[in-house]
């Protein structure tokens, strides 16, 4: 192996670790599906209750 090879191999593995290292979490990442599912939540009981607003229950 030539010494460019070498470090352009050195480069390579040095993105790599960065890469893997800078990857969330798994607790982060269920932590954001939770909060987004949450929110699903919430704005579907929002649309579900402005709806229910609008419908007389008296017809």
């Amino acid at each position: 192996m030539t010494g460019e090879t070498a470090d352009q191999l050195t480069v390579s593995l040095t993105a790599l670790a960065v890469d893997l290292t800078s990857l969330p979490t798994p607790r982060t990442v269920f932590a954001q599906a939770v909060r987004a599912s949450a929110q699903a939540r919430m704005a579907i009981g929002a649309m579900r209750s402005s709806f229910m607003d609008g419908v007389s229950l008296n017809s």
